[in-house]
């Protein structure tokens, strides 16, 4: 007797009852009239009627395939009790239905796909940047957290800014004041650049950053095309005033010629080394706008050739269109070079002072500096010798008497000492006093007697 065989892709289902045995092959009961019967199988058609419907939906192309698979594979099943009886399997002759000759219309519509956005991710700090003419203007907020060595201020090519340094990525300063939150820089014009800054700590072998700023993009608009590309002019004088906490002002006058300039350029090269920005391949002390004509900054002790360029950029390149007078500027270092003085008391009773000849540049005049009380500065200046050569003098308003300081600087034409000598103290002796000559005692006269 045949048995029926499970099909798993017709399983049943729990909610439909099914128990365990669904799944194996199961005996079934005997019919009570043994004439044969033949059930056509009824998988195939099952299986193409499913496809058919498929094909509709989906499209004849993709679905063809499965159709003759399926057909290829399936077996018709036959269920009878006649054990004397050939079972052949039954072909189905039903022909597959024919695939559409329009495509469907009702498929799923493909999911687009979403852009990524080109937002860099930022800290806690936060950045903004303007144009002024076509300098760079950046203003931050400032890191409060502990561990701060540097804002790094990181200029980008490719809108990747990134610390440690990218490709692309430019360090454009390096501030260690954390009070500072602003910086102006002087990219190349007619590009665009991107800015981030990081908050940065110290560690064996480099930095780390501890915070960042958003990353801001800005276009720097290219210079005009100049008028004129002839040799720079002549700006004038440029001017420097010491202050007060040790910084220098330096002042030139404006640019009035016809060229459209880019901006003003500050330069200090160690003397006897020419300056000047275009001459140095880009080195500069300060970058200032074209309606700027004074920059006050501390310089480094030395001596120093400096001018001011106001600069444009004739096919790209950078190109002076006028140029100030060089300045020689010496600024002495914290602690000046010291030069030897002796002061000794002469016969005549004043003080005589000799010291040791200044050998160094930037040299003006020698002050010779006196006080009875304290130390002597050049404000207590007692005499000027503009002769670096000269390297004695004697001073003739002291008094009998009294005790003195002194000290000489050599000072250079801003006032600042270049080498000064130890204080030295003397004591003028007191004037003798004369011994007071006694007056003869008159000789007793005589009187005769008569």
């Amino acid at each position: 007797m045949k048995h029926q065989i499970s099909d798993p892709l017709r399983r049943s289902l729990p909610s439909q009852g099914a128990r365990v045995e669904d799944d194996l092959v199961r005996r079934i009961p005997p019919l009570k009239k043994l004439s044969p019967r033949r059930v056509a199988a009824s998988l195939p058609f099952a299986i193409v009627a499913i496809l058919v419907v498929a094909t509709v939906a989906f499209g004849a192309t993709v679905v063809r395939p499965m159709v003759i698979s399926a057909l290829a594979s399936a077996t018709p099943v036959v269920v009878g009790d006649d054990a004397d009886e050939t079972d052949s399997p039954v072909v189905p002759t039903a022909s597959p239905t024919a695939k559409p000759t329009t495509a469907p219309t009702g498929g799923p519509t493909a999911r687009p796909t979403a852009q990524p956005t080109s937002t860099a991710t930022s800290g806690t700090m936060r950045l903004t940047a303007k144009l002024d003419g076509r300098k760079v203007v950046l203003t931050w907020t400032a890191y409060s957290g502990a561990d701060f060595a540097y804002y790094k201020v990181v200029r980008s090519s490719d809108n990747k800014a990134a610390w440690p340094l990218g490709s692309g990525d430019v360090l454009a300063a390096a501030i260690s004041d954390r009070s500072t939150l602003t910086f102006t820089d002087c990219p190349t014009a007619g590009k665009t650049w991107s800015y981030e800054v990081f908050a940065v700590k110290s560690v064996d072998g480099g930095y780390v950053a501890l915070d960042s700023t958003n990353l801001v993009t800005i276009a720097v608009p290219a210079a005009p095309k100049p008028t004129s590309a002839a040799d720079p002019t002549d700006l004038g004088a440029l001017r420097v005033v010491k202050n007060s906490d040790g910084t220098y002002t330096f002042s030139w006058p404006a640019y009035t010629g016809d060229i459209d300039f880019t901006y003003y350029k500050l330069d200090g090269q160690p003397f006897p080394t020419a300056p000047g920005y275009v001459e140095n391949g880009g080195h500069y002390w300060a970058c200032l706008g074209t309606g700027d004509t004074s920059a006050t900054l501390k310089v480094d002790p030395g001596t120093w050739n400096i001018n001011v360029e106001a600069v444009y950029f004739p096919g790209g390149t950078a190109t002076a269109a006028a140029r100030t007078d060089t300045l020689k500027l010496v600024v002495a270092s914290a602690e000046p070079p010291a030069i030897g003085l002796t002061v000794t008391v002469g016969d005549d009773g004043f003080a005589h002072l000799s010291w040791d000849k200044y050998t160094g540049d930037g040299f003006q005049k020698y002050v010779i500096a006196r006080v009875e009380t304290g130390t002597p500065t050049q404000s207590n200046a007692v005499e000027t010798i503009a002769n670096v050569s000269t390297t004695s003098w004697v001073d003739q308003s002291v008094q009998p008497g009294h005790k003195y300081y002194y000290r000489v600087l050599a000072l250079s034409s801003d006032g600042a000492v270049l080498a000064q000598s130890p204080v030295i103290k003397v004591r003028i002796p007191a004037a003798a006093t004369p011994v007071p000559t006694a007056a003869p005692t008159a000789a007793p006269s005589c009187s005769s007697e008569s």
